[in-house]
C-alpha cells in the first residue's frame, strides 16, 4: 500500500468513476491515480489545485448499512447501529479497502469537500463517511462544503468545486430517518412471517418492506377486479362504403349499442344501395412537443419502446451518467436547466454523426425554446444529454442513450400539425361516422423516430356526394377487465400514489419477484403465496397495506429534509406504529403461520425433507 501524505482537502466522491471524472475536471493534468490496494483495484486522485494539495477518495456506494445490536432472531427489534457494510453482508467484502482509504485519509486531511450524488441516498452515504470515518459531529458536518452538480461535464465539476454550498443536513437526517424506519418495518414485519411459518415447522425466507406491501396490495385489487368482472355484452353497426376502387367502414354515430334488438332494427333499417355525405368537419390541431424525460417517464418509454426492465432502465442510464454522457437520471424534474448553453450543446452534439443533420436544423432557429412539463426536482433538472461523445456503448446503453438525445432534441422543435377530418353518412336515416387523420407537418416527429402517428386517410370528400354502401355488418363485443399492470404501469401507479421514491421503486418491484409474490415480468399477476401474504394481513394487520400509511411517513420524511419536522419525533411515532403492529402479529403467529402454510402446500410445497422450487427453497428445522 502506498504511504499517504497530508493533504489541504479530501474530496469524498460516491463512486470510483466519479473520482475519475472530478480528478480530470479540476487538476487538468497534474491529476494523478495512486493505487491504495493494486490486487482490488482500490484507488483515489492525487493533485494539486492553485497551490493546495487535494485527494480525491472515492466511496463504493453505501459504504455503511444498519445492523442489531443484539443477537438473536426476535421481533419487535429497535436496537440498530451504523456499521460498515461488509459487517452486515458477507457479500460487501469488497468495500474494506475502500472504507479503510476513506478512514486513512480522513486522518490526514484538513479540509472535506462532499462530492457524493447530490439526493437523499448521496447525502446519507457522505453523511456516514463524516460522521464515522471522519469522526465528525454534526455541528461540524454542517459546515462542510458540497459540490452540487447535475452532470460530470469538467465546466459542471470545476463551477461545483469553486461554488460548492453548505452540506444540507436535513436532508442527511431524512435519509437516515429512511433507513432506519425501513429497517424497523421491514425486519420485524419479515420476523414476524416467518417465525409464525417457523411454528408449522416450516422455514422460507419472507420479507414485506414499508412500500413492498402496499404495492403488493395494488397487484392483488388489480387481480380481484379482474376475477370479479362480469362482462356485459354490447353491439355495434358499421356500413361498408365504396370510394372509388376503395372499401371504408363507417361506425354508427352512437357507437356502442347496449341493447341488441335496438342494434338489430338499426342494421335492418339500412337497406339502401347508396349514402349520402350529410356533414364534413376538417380541423387542423397542433401536436406540441414531448417534453424533457424524468426517471419515471425515462422508464416507462424505455418499457415500451425496448420492453427493458425498470430497474434495467434505472442501471443503463447511472452508467451513462458516470461516464459523463447523460444529467443525473434519478430525477423527478420534467425542466431543463436555466444556466445551460444550449447552442453549444446542440453544436457538440452535431459532432456525432447521427444528430448532425437535426442538431444543425435546431441551430439555424433564431430562438430555442424547450417545451418543458409541470413536475420539478429541488435537488437536479430533468435527464439531458451532455454532448460529449460516447466511446464505447453496449447495445442497450446505445439504446438508452439515443432515446434521451432524440427525445431533448425533439423538446426544442416545431409543433407537429395534425388534420383531423369527421364524415357523416346517413344512411336511410341513420348517420355514421367514417374518421380520417394525416399530418400535415411532422414538426418535432422528425426528431423522434420512437413517435408512430396513426394515420387515417381519407380521399377527398365533399357535402352532398353520394357513395355505394356495399354491405352493413352487425358486430357483437363485450367489455373487457381492467389490463393487469405492467412494470412500467405499476411505477407510473407508485410514483402518483408518492408511494416509495423515484430510486426505490424499481428495485420494490425487483424485491416482490425475487420472493416469489408476483410473476409475469410483462403483465404481472400476483402468485397464490402473495395472494396469501396479502390475505394474512387483510385479517390480522391491515395497516402493513396501507398506501395512506405509507404516503403520511412519505410526506414527513420530506417535512425533516426542509427543516419542518424534528427526526426524533417520526422516529418515536414510527416505533410505536410498529410495535402496535407486531403486538397484534404476535398475537395471531399460529393463525398467520397455517394460512401461510396452506399456500405453500397448495402452489410448491411437497411434504418432504427439503423442496426446491425456481425462487425458493423450503426445508423442515
Amino acid at each position: 500500500m502506498a504511504t499517504v501524505k497530508f493533504f489541504d482537502f479530501m474530496i469524498i466522491s460516491e463512486k470510483p468513476k466519479v473520482a475519475e471524472k472530478i480528478a480530470k475536471a479540476l487538476g487538468s493534468n497534474n491529476g494523478r491515480k495512486v493505487f491504495f490496494d493494486r490486487e482490488k483495484r482500490v484507488y483515489r486522485y492525487e493533485l494539486n489545485v492553485n497551490g493546495s494539495r487535494i485527494a480525491v477518495v472515492p466511496a463504493v456506494g453505501h459504504v455503511f448499512n444498519l445492523k442489531q445490536k443484539s443477537n438473536g432472531f426476535r421481533y419487535p427489534v429497535f436496537d440498530i447501529e451504523w456499521v460498515e457494510s461488509f459487517k452486515v453482508n458477507k457479500k460487501a467484502e469488497y468495500v474494506k479497502p475502500y472504507v479503510s482509504q476513506l478512514a486513512e485519509f480522513a486522518r490526514k486531511s484538513k479540509n472535506y469537500i462532499v462530492a457524493c450524488d447530490y439526493d437523499i441516498e448521496g447525502q446519507t452515504i457522505a453523511y456516514n463517511i463524516l460522521k464515522y470515518l471522519c469522526k465528525l459531529s454534526d455541528e461540524e458536518i454542517k459546515n462542510i462544503s458540497r459540490m452540487k452538480f447535475s452532470a460530470l461535464t469538467p465546466r459542471d465539476i470545476r463551477e461545483a468545486f469553486l461554488k460548492p454550498i453548505s452540506f444540507d443536513l436535513n436532508l442527511a437526517y431524512a435519509g437516515e430517518l429512511r433507513a432506519v424506519i425501513d429497517w424497523w418495518w421491514g425486519i420485524n414485519t419479515s420476523r414476524a412471517l416467518m417465525i409464525s411459518l417457523k411454528k408449522r415447522g416450516l422455514y422460507k425466507v419472507l420479507s414485506m418492506g414499508r412500500v413492498q406491501g402496499p404495492t403488493l396490495n395494488l397487484v392483488f385489487k388489480r387481480e380481484q377486479e379482474i376475477r370479479n368482472f362480469k362482462p356485459t355484452p354490447f353491439w355495434r353497426v358499421y356500413v361498408e362504403i365504396l370510394i372509388g376502387n376503395k372499401k371504408f367502414l363507417a361506425l354508427h354515430v352512437k357507437n356502442i349499442f347496449w341493447n341488441k334488438e335496438e342494434a338489430v332494427n338499426v342494421k335492418t333499417k339500412c337497406k339502401s344501395r347508396k349514402c349520402i355525405v350529410s356533414d364534413v368537419k376538417r380541423r387542423k390541431n397542433k401536436l406540441k412537443p414531448p417534453i424533457p424525460f424524468n426517471l419515471g417517464d425515462l422508464q416507462r418509454e424505455a418499457y415500451s419502446k425496448f420492453g427493458f426492465k425498470p430497474l434495467q432502465t434505472q442501471k443503463i442510464a447511472q452508467n451513462l451518467y458516470e461516464n459523463g454522457l447523460i444529467s443525473y437520471p434519478r430525477t423527478s424534474s420534467q425542466k431543463l436547466p436555466k444556466n445551460i448553453d444550449f447552442r453549444e450543446l446542440f453544436r457538440k452534439l452535431a459532432e456525432q454523426e447521427k444528430f448532425k443533420a437535426l442538431a444543425e436544423k435546431l441551430l439555424a432557429k433564431e430562438i430555442l425554446k424547450p417545451n418543458e412539463g409541470k413536475k420539478e426536482d429541488p435537488a437536479h433538472p430533468c435527464i439531458y444529454p451532455t454532448g460529449e461523445k460516447p466511446k464505447s456503448l453496449n447495445p442497450f446503453e446505445k439504446k438508452v442513450y439515443e432515446l434521451i438525445v432524440y427525445r431533448f432534441l425533439a423538446v426544442f422543435a416545431d409543433e407537429a400539425l395534425i388534420e383531423s377530418t369527421d364524415v357523416i353518412l346517413t344512411l336511410d336515416g341513420e348517420n355514421f361516422k367514417l374518421k380520417g387523420k394525416v399530418v400535415l407537418s411532422r414538426g418535432w416527429m422528425e426528431f423522434y423516430p420512437y413517435y408512430k402517428p396513426e394515420e387515417a386517410f381519407l380521399p377527398k370528400i365533399n357535402l352532398n356526394d353520394s357513395f355505394a354502401t356495399t354491405h352493413v355488418y352487425l358486430k357483437e363485443g363485450q367489455t373487457k377487465p381492467p389490463a393487469r399492470y405492467s412494470q412500467a404501469s405499476l411505477i407510473s401507479t407508485l410514483e402518483r400514489n408518492n408511494l416509495g421514491t423515484k430510486a426505490t421503486r424499481a428495485l420494490i418491484l425487483e424485491k416482490l419477484f425475487s420472493r416469489g409474490y408476483i410473476k409475469g415480468r410483462k403483465s404481472i399477476e400476483i402468485t397464490p403465496f402473495g395472494e396469501a401474504v396479502i390475505q394474512t394481513f387483510n385479517l390480522y394487520c391491515k395497516e402493513i397495506l396501507s398506501v395512506d400509511l405509507t404516503r403520511e411517513l412519505e410526506v414527513k420524511l420530506e417535512a425533516v429534509s426542509l427543516g419542518k419536522e424534528k427526526k426524533e419525533n417520526v422516529l418515536i411515532e414510527a416505533k410505536k406504529k410498529i410495535t402496535e403492529i407486531m403486538e397484534k402479529m404476535k398475537r395471531n403467529e399460529d393463525k398467520i403461520g397455517e394460512t401461510l402454510e396452506k399456500a405453500l402446500s397448495k402452489t410448491f410445497l411437497k411434504k418432504a425433507s427439503e423442496v426446491k422450487t425456481g425462487f425458493t427453497k423450503l426445508i423442515k428445522p
